[in-house]
């Protein structure tokens, strides 16, 4: 059976560019593959597009050698939900990062993952 991950563990409310910290980042080690599920609920103010990307990351002492996954699609109106397959290409841990933005007051989200493979129970 595949296993639900709460990537960013509760709804994240930010009025400004932001990165997970590193000792919130999820263990996905155990994952052939994942679904993101990215759901924005409420963004206050105009935007032109935002976008949440994924990072992924061997260690959780710095932020050295952490890449871009992926980047989630933008979005720029409340009740957004998108949802994108990753097969691959990810080590061991996945944290999320909110690009910066001007023109928007703030913007709550939250993304969770559904992973598939040797370590789903």
């Amino acid at each position: 059976m595949p296993d639900l991950l709460d990537i960013t563990r509760s709804p994240i409310r930010a009025s400004g560019s932001a990165v997970q910290p590193l000792y919130l980042a999820t263990d996905v080690s155990g994952y052939d593959s994942l679904d993101i599920l990215l759901y924005v609920p409420a963004l206050e103010g105009e935007s032109r597009g935002m976008t949440v990307s994924l990072r992924t990351g061997l260690h959780l002492d710095s932020d050295d050698g952490w890449v871009v996954l992926c980047n989630l699609p933008t979005f720029s109106a409340s009740n957004f939900r998108a949802r994108v397959s990753i097969g691959g290409g990810f080590l061991r841990y996945v944290r999320w990062s909110l690009a910066s933005f001007t023109v928007a007051t703030s913007v709550t989200f939250w993304v969770q993952a559904v992973g598939y493979g040797r370590g789903a129970s």
